[in-house]
């Protein structure tokens, strides 16, 4: 169904859940079994295109039974069981309440905090910033801490197999040279031949794969990083596999990420190499000071 394998984040919700986390981890079990049952049961039969399952003129499309779980599982944490367990009532057992904070942009961006009513319903004016107090909107600085599990086997195994990404890397950096030795005016007689460098890395990348485990590594598939790694990335300042690790650091210790370099800052290095190898092969020309700013879009 998607050939490419790869979605965009910006990606419909209508057409694509993601379920990536304990929160989602009810209505993914329930999906994963109503979709189980009947694809077994013998009165049903799977359809061609893998959309859905049939029986007579009865056609219950896969999506369908996605969003039916996902409504249903909704109501039961919405409606049910937090009614169940501390009645109608329940703020009553929180100091500060979080309402339509709509993440993620609540996260990526900020959104202004306005105290509400429970009575009518609507945002008081006005907010407050320092320590956080109760009764009081907040709109103080924030920052996320992420704890990872399974980051532990991740680094062992990543040291263990690290000598396959390097051979990714080598494959990678051998198809980037057929390339850039290749000129405007190159005939497409002249395309480089790199099905052996592809079938290697698919060979290394599914063998790096099956290392974590049937599903693959959380952060990495081949050269690629994984949706959930990028996600990392995105929302959480820190990450580890125990939020025990921050004893090892003293509690002014500052955090900041790597710098990283953009593609075209990448490339100032190949293209600078370039320019001098050209230069030297023309020892007759010397180079002309520009006379005006050039501009490249």
């Amino acid at each position: 169904m998607y050939p490419g394998k790869f979605l965009a984040m910006n990606v419909d919700p209508d057409r694509v859940v993601i379920m990536n986390s304990l929160f989602n981890m009810a209505d993914t079990y329930a999906l994963a079994t109503l979709i189980d049952y009947f694809d077994n049961k013998s009165e049903y039969k799977r359809k061609d295109d893998r959309t859905g399952v049939q029986s007579g003129n009865i056609t219950i499309p896969y999506k369908s039974i996605a969003q039916d779980t996902h409504s249903a599982v909704s109501y039961v944490h919405q409606d049910g069981v937090m009614k169940y367990l501390i009645g109608d009532d329940w703020t009553s057992y929180f100091d500060v309440t979080f309402v339509d904070a709509k993440k993620p942009l609540w996260f990526a961006q900020g959104t202004a905090l306005r105290q509400v009513d429970p009575v009518t319903g609507t945002p008081k004016l006005g907010i407050h910033h320092g320590p956080a107090t109760k009764g009081q909107v907040f709109a103080g600085g924030w920052r996320t801490f992420l704890v990872v599990p399974e980051l532990g086997q991740e680094i062992s195994i990543w040291v263990d197999r690290h000598a396959h990404f390097e051979k990714l890397v080598s494959l990678s950096k051998e198809m980037e040279e057929l390339y850039s030795q290749l000129g405007v005016e190159s005939e497409i007689s002249c395309k480089p031949d790199i099905q052996t460098n592809l079938k290697q890395i698919r060979e290394i990348t599914q063998e790096m794969d099956q290392s974590y485990s049937k599903m693959g590594s959380l952060f990495r598939s081949g050269s690629r990083t994984t949706f959930f790694a990028t996600q990392v990335e995105r929302f959480a300042d820190l990450y580890s596999s125990s939020c025990y690790n921050l004893i090892y650091y003293p509690q002014f210790y500052f955090f900041r990420a790597a710098m990283t370099l953009m593609p075209h800052e990448s490339t100032v290095d190949h293209i600078s190499r370039n320019m001098q190898s050209k230069a030297l092969s023309l020892p007759s020309q010397s180079p002309n000071s520009p006379s005006g700013w050039t501009y490249c879009h």
